[in-house]
């Protein structure tokens, strides 16, 4: 967090606080669809929006590198959010 401009505590505590609650109300809400929509194609698309949403996130990571912008650190941050349902998504699939 501190690499990309938000180096208060109780910032970088609410962010990581809510990082970990929508991952766990993803994880609840996709092991409960997981028989309905089906396994493969949950692996598929958390596998396809991982991917997609890393390349973005490490594009803005690059960019806030060369030229610090707050923008750039808050898109970073919801990357990580989109990034994290993603994964989530795919980690609920073992758990359904």
């Amino acid at each position: 967090m501190k690499d990309i401009g938000i180096t208060s505590a109780s910032t970088q505590l609410g962010i990581n606080g809510g990082m970990k609650s929508c991952s766990l109300v993803t994880n609840i809400g996709m092991s409960f669809a997981a028989d309905k929509l089906g396994r493969r194609p949950m692996y598929l698309i958390s596998t396809i929006g991982t991917f997609v949403v890393f390349n973005i996130a490490t594009i803005v990571a690059a960019r806030y590198a060369a030229t610090p912008q707050s923008s750039l650190g808050a898109a970073f941050v919801a990357m990580l959010f989109i990034y994290g349902f993603f994964y989530d998504f795919k980690y609920a699939t073992a758990l359904g």
